[in-house]
């Protein structure tokens, strides 16, 4: 009888990817224009490290895009005016 190795624990948890078209079902609050212009400044916002492409199919890793919403959100308090 052969044992098979459960490796569920040492397989990396895979990204979960949206278009901008399925942020924008799941999360109704999120507007196209924003998300575009989001995109197009991606190298200078540091929004490039949730994207990727395939082919000319952008996909957002839902996870990193939620964590750079909090960083500029985290950002924007500090820098607040006085």
């Amino acid at each position: 009888m052969t044992k098979f190795k459960d490796d569920t624990h040492d397989k990396k948890k895979r990204p979960n990817l949206s278009t901008v078209g399925g942020l924008l079902k799941k999360y109704p609050w999120l507007t196209e224009g924003g998300i575009r212009h989001f995109l197009f400044h991606m190298n200078e916002n540091g929004l490039h490290r949730a994207v990727k492409k395939m082919g000319r199919r952008i996909l957002i890793d839902e996870d990193e895009f939620f964590n750079w919403i909090e960083e500029q959100s985290v950002r924007s308090t500090k820098g607040g005016s006085k």
